[in-house]
């Protein structure tokens, strides 16, 4: 997932133009959040069964996740329809 945006940036970024460019860097920071959010949870579930319990971690997380499903609902189609539009 991350590989392959990677190699595709690396191959076509001299071509691309300036929205296409930003929409692989989005991809790629969206990759990198998800891994995150997955490694974020399960270390808040060894946390969580210790004595004190990480509430502002996991409202924060709640929160990253609500911004990061918010990101992809929003921005993908939009640069579906303005960078990428034939």
């Amino acid at each position: 997932m991350i590989v392959d945006i990677l190699y595709e940036m690396r191959r076509g970024w001299h071509d691309a133009t300036a929205g296409e460019k930003a929409h692989a860097i989005w991809a790629l920071a969206n990759d990198v959040v998800a891994l995150a959010l997955v490694l974020l949870t399960l270390s808040l579930f060894l946390a969580s069964a210790g004595p004190i319990f990480p509430t502002t971690a996991w409202l924060g997380t709640i929160a990253l996740a609500v911004l990061w499903l918010g990101s992809i609902v929003t921005i993908d189609p939009v640069v579906d329809r303005l960078v990428y539009a034939d």
